[in-house]
Formats: structure tokens, sequence, C-alpha cells
């Protein structure tokens, strides 16, 4: 069972890192780890445009409509969960993410 779970996982992430990078910057996982970024850094993880900011200087170069970005609307108590994710470069804290969701699934 061990087995199975790390090759499901391996292909998972091997088929994630091909996704258009584009699309990724969609998704939520983005808005946590940039609200831990600028924590990190001393900014406020509240505030659009340094969230807008972020996006931009992690690739994605197409102008972002105010409702095309979702935006950590959680209390500042989650930070001590999202900043040891936010260390790392977004592509990296997402498949130590998915590393962490399959254990956990696995446990379950």
């Amino acid at each position: 069972m061990v087995l199975v779970l790390l090759t499901s996982t391996i292909v998972l992430i091997s088929m994630i890192q091909n996704i258009d990078q584009k699309l990724v910057l969609y998704g939520d996982s983005f808005q946590y780890w940039a609200a831990g970024r600028l924590f990190l850094a001393g900014e406020n993880p509240y505030d659009y445009d340094n969230v807008a900011e972020l996006r931009k200087r992690n690739g994605y170069k197409n102008e972002i409509a105010e409702d095309a970005i979702s935006m950590m609307l959680y209390p500042p108590m989650i930070f001590p969960i999202l900043v040891p994710f936010s260390i790392f470069s977004y592509s990296t804290s997402r498949m130590i993410w998915l590393f962490f969701f399959f254990f956990f699934l696995f446990l379950a």
C-alpha cells in the first residue's frame, strides 16, 4: 500500500509540474503562499496590490482583474501554519503541500 501511495504521489507531482503556470497562479494555494510570503517580508498579506505584485513576480504576465485574485481571508492566527511553506519558492511549496496532503490522506 505504501508503494502504491508513493508511486501515485510521484506521478501526480510530475503531472502537476507540467501544468501551465498561469492556471496554477489562479488556484487557492497561491493565495495562502502569498500571504505567508508577505507576512515574512513584513508586508500586509491582506492587501490586494501586494498579492497582485507577488503574482506578477512569480510569472503571471497578463493584466489581472481585481475580481480574479482571491485573497486569504483567515485571521492572523493561521500564519504559523502558512509561514513554513512560504519559506520556499511557490512551486516547491506546492510540492511539499501535496506531499503532506497525500501523507495525511494515507493515514486517514
